[in-house]
C-alpha cells in the first residue's frame, strides 16, 4: 500500500515537472504582423457649413398717415412680394404705433406686424422729419444688405419727404391727397410696376 502511494506521488511530481518545463520553454502565440488590423476610430465628417441666405433684391417702405390710412395698397404690396422685396414702415409718428391701420389685412409680412422694421420719430419737428426719414431708410438698407438705395421704393404722402429720399438715392413714390385719390392706389401701382420692369431690365 505504501509503495502505491509513493508511486502516485512520483508520477504526480513528474507531471508537474513536465508541465512546468513546457510552460517555461514554450513561447506564447503571437498574432502575425500581417494579420493585425490597425485601430481606426470612427470619425463622423462635419456637416458642410450652411451658406447665408442671399440679400433681398429690393425693399418697399411705407409711411403711415395719408399713405396707408387711406387708399388701397394691397396690389402694390403683393407686387413687392412677387419681386421678393422686404418691407418696412417709416413714419413721423412719435411712437411705433399702427393699431389704427389694418396692416395684416393689407398684406404686410410678420417683420412689419411685429414692429421689427418700424422707424418712428420720438420728437418730430419741422426740421427733423426729412432727415429722420432718410436715416431710417439708410438703416433699413444696411440691415437687409440691399446693395443700392435705388433698389428701395419709399411711399409717402409728403413731397418734401419724397424729395429727401430721392436726393439720398432712394426711389420715392409720392402719394398725394387729391379729390380723386388718397394714399397708395392705382397711380402708385403704375409707378411701382414701371420701377420693377425697369429693374428687371437691369436699369
Amino acid at each position: 500500500m505504501e509503495k502505491k502511494i509513493w508511486t502516485s506521488i512520483g508520477i504526480l511530481i513528474v507531471l508537474v515537472v513536465i508541465s512546468l518545463y513546457l510552460f517555461l520553454t514554450t513561447e506564447p502565440y503571437k498574432t502575425p504582423e500581417s494579420s493585425k488590423v490597425p485601430y481606426m476610430p470612427m470619425l463622423v465628417p462635419p456637416a458642410p457649413p450652411v451658406p447665408p441666405p442671399p440679400p433681398p433684391p429690393c425693399g418697399c417702405v411705407f409711411d403711415i398717415d395719408q399713405t396707408l390710412t387711406c387708399g388701397d395698397p394691397r396690389n402694390v404690396i403683393q407686387m413687392c412680394k412677387d419681386y421678393g422685396c422686404v418691407f418696412g414702415l417709416n413714419t413721423a409718428r412719435n411712437m411705433p404705433y399702427a393699431d389704427d391701420v389694418p396692416l395684416k389685412e393689407q398684406g404686410f409680412p410678420p417683420n412689419v406686424l411685429n414692429g421689427e422694421d418700424f422707424v418712428y420719430n420720438p420728437k418730430p419737428t419741422y426740421a427733423n422729419v426729412v432727415p429722420t426719414k432718410v436715416a431710417g431708410l439708410q438703416h433699413f438698407q444696411h440691415k437687409w444688405k440691399i446693395d443700392s438705395p435705388s433698389k428701395i421704393l419709399f411711399f409717402d404722402d409728403s413731397l418734401s419727404n419724397i424729395e429727401g429720399a430721392n436726393a439720398a438715392g432712394f426711389k420715392g413714390v409720392w402719394c398725394p391727397t387729391t379729390e380723386q385719390q388718397c394714399g397708395v392706389g392705382a397711380d402708385q401701382e403704375t409707378l411701382a410696376d414701371a420701377f420693377f420692369r425697369d429693374d428687371a431690365r437691369g436699369r
